[in-house]
């Protein structure tokens, strides 16, 4: 079973983040670099790090969402975010995350998988524009076919 658990990074291409809920320590077991592009260093090993790379326009949802969950004790958490890539453009992240709890039931850890979804997200953008035209398009031209009929 451990060969298996140490062959798991080499299948995906996805990040790992863990963060201490009671220090606001955060470690990247994976992904750090690959998927996100910054070298692993002092300042990427607290949740402010990740709170600065998240887009402003993204920040306090997801922020709340993950206050959320973690106040309600829920187990699990998932969200999407635009995240920061080290080079200054951003990714659509897709986190789905666990919430280990103590013995006492309190939330002490945040352990997140974010997997890169921006490109299914612009084919979905791109898809979505398409039908939009398409019925736009088609209702003129409904337009246009009764008042040439009329």
């Amino acid at each position: 079973m451990l060969i298996i658990i140490s062959w798991l990074p080499g299948a995906t291409n996805d990040a790992v983040r863990d963060w201490d809920l009671a220090s606001g320590d955060l470690i990247w077991p994976q992904g750090l670099d690959t998927l996100l592009g910054y070298p692993s260093g002092k300042s990427d090993q607290t949740i402010a790090f990740w709170q600065r790379q998240v887009h402003g326009a993204d920040r306090s949802r997801t922020a709340a969402s993950i206050r959320n969950a973690i106040k309600s004790k829920a187990e699990y958490w998932s969200g999407e975010y635009r995240f920061r890539h080290a080079k200054g453009h951003y990714l659509q992240l897709l986190e789905r995350a666990l919430i280990v709890c103590d013995i006492n039931g309190r939330p002490v850890r945040f352990i997140g998988v974010l997997m890169d979804v921006t490109r299914r997200k612009q084919l979905h953008d791109q898809l979505s524009h398409s039908q939009k035209w398409k019925r736009l398009v088609n209702s003129r031209a409904a337009s246009l076919t009764t008042s040439i009929i009329s």
